[in-house]
Parts: C-alpha cells; structure tokens; sequence
C-alpha cells in the first residue's frame, strides 16, 4: 500500500472517527522515520542470525513482470538473493535479503557483480564458484 493512503480523505475520515484526538503522521514520516527504522532494526536482527551460520547456500531468481509498465510500455525485471545456512547445532535457516529492480543485461557478470554487492552488504564472507562458458571460475 503507498505511504499516500494515510493523506487520503477517506482514511483521514476513518480516523477522525475512530480516534478523533490521534492526529495522523504524514507520508514523509512514515517514508523517513519509521520505515527506515523498521529496516534496520530487521536488517541488524537476521544479520545476527546468519552471522550464526557455518555452511551457506545462496540462490537468486530473476523474474520479469507480464504486464506492460504503462509509463515506459515495456516489463521490468527483478533479481531476489535468498540465503539458506546450518548453524552448528544443524538447524536450517533461510532468509530473502534482496529483491532488486534489474534492468541491467542479465550477463553472468551483472549477476555476479549485483550479488558479491549483497553479499558485501549482509557481511556474508564465502568462496564463490560460477559456471562460465569456458570454464568454472574462483572469484
């Protein structure tokens, strides 16, 4: 739901009634205070737990939209990374830590270079291996 539901007459109406002294915050409240809050409260909690992990896995998807985007009249393409780990006492765990818009050329090594950013980013420190063409690559 777009943040500009709670400048909308009807929710402003539904709130008046509801809890006529609650005074609604903005969409800018809500677009910088409190999602970005809830964020890296979320963030810093599963980066704790998949600093508990000893045996990773990572898998990506790629998926286009099928409806035509009616500002551009083409998809859009998106990229989610998805970690899967055993922790020492062999308790599996997952967790999606990106859904990216991707409009690059899905080349192995925009996947790559988008995926190493994610890795970067969760603090995820393992050995990549990668299929190419010509042979199997270390990076």
């Amino acid at each position: 739901m777009p943040f500009e539901i709670v400048e909308s007459p009807g929710f402003l109406h539904l709130m008046r009634e509801t809890a006529p002294f609650y005074t609604v915050p903005n969409r800018h409240f809500f677009a910088t205070c409190e999602i970005p809050k809830m964020y890296e409260k979320l963030h810093a909690s599963i980066e704790e737990k998949v600093a508990m992990g000893v045996w990773f896995s990572v898998t990506a998807d790629q998926w286009t939209t099928s409806s035509a985007d009616h500002h551009s009249g083409g998809c859009e393409t998106f990229i989610s990374f998805t970690v899967h780990y055993v922790t020492l006492d062999w308790q599996l765990h997952s967790h999606c830590l990106e859904t990216l818009f991707f409009p690059e050329e899905h080349t192995p090594d925009n996947i790559l270079e988008v995926f190493e950013n994610m890795l970067h980013e969760w603090k995820i420190k393992v050995k990549i291996c990668r299929e190419s063409p010509r042979a199997t690559l270390q990076t």
